[in-house]
């Protein structure tokens, strides 16, 4: 029964360590007073900086050198690649807001943050494109957004329930068979 115990126990610990370094992130960035994007990404954190696994957005734009326009993108589907600076992968930012690599960008595979759709946040330099139109910021850290949405708390629970239930299971099963 003590393995038993201790089997649960290395399970809880690595579950919780699991979910505490990777996670999901609701993100916004504000280009001008014409254009933003807001969305979502999913990756890891490690002393403070993400690094982008997926990221799912739209961009739009009330006017500028965008235009009108909205666009939508889920690198979840393919057709984007997801780096940092002069093409390094994989594409990290800082969850505080004071460090950008991170550049997703329409296959290809290439860093041209303005021949295919996508945005580009990497150091001091912002871009948002829609493959035909495009435009160039200075990144305004201040105009970044993110925050961590919450693993539901009834997943715990959930986990403990089951836990009981298959120790309750495990009793009964162990006290069936010494009375037979």
């Amino acid at each position: 029964m003590s393995k038993f115990f201790r089997a649960c126990a290395v399970a809880a610990a690595v579950m919780t360590s699991g979910s505490a370094s990777a996670g999901t992130f609701s993100f916004s960035y504000v280009f001008d007073s014409f254009a933003s994007i807001l969305g979502s990404m999913t990756g890891s954190v490690s002393a403070g900086v993400l690094t982008v696994d997926s990221v799912a957005a739209k961009i739009s734009s009330t006017g500028g050198n965008l235009g009108v326009m909205e666009f939508d993108f889920d690198t979840a589907f393919g057709g984007f690649h997801i780096s940092g600076n002069s093409d390094f992968d994989p594409g990290t930012l800082a969850l505080d807001g004071t460090f950008f690599d991170l550049a997703v960008i329409g296959l290809p595979k290439g860093n041209n943050c303005f021949n295919a759709p996508g945005f580009c946040l990497v150091s001091t330099f912002a871009s948002a494109a829609t493959g035909s139109a495009f435009s160039e910021y200075t990144l305004d850290e201040s105009s970044f957004k993110i925050s961590v949405i919450p693993l539901p708390a009834t997943l715990p629970l959930l986990a403990g329930v089951l836990g009981v239930f298959g120790l309750m299971f495990r009793r009964r099963k162990g006290q069936s068979s010494v009375a037979a």
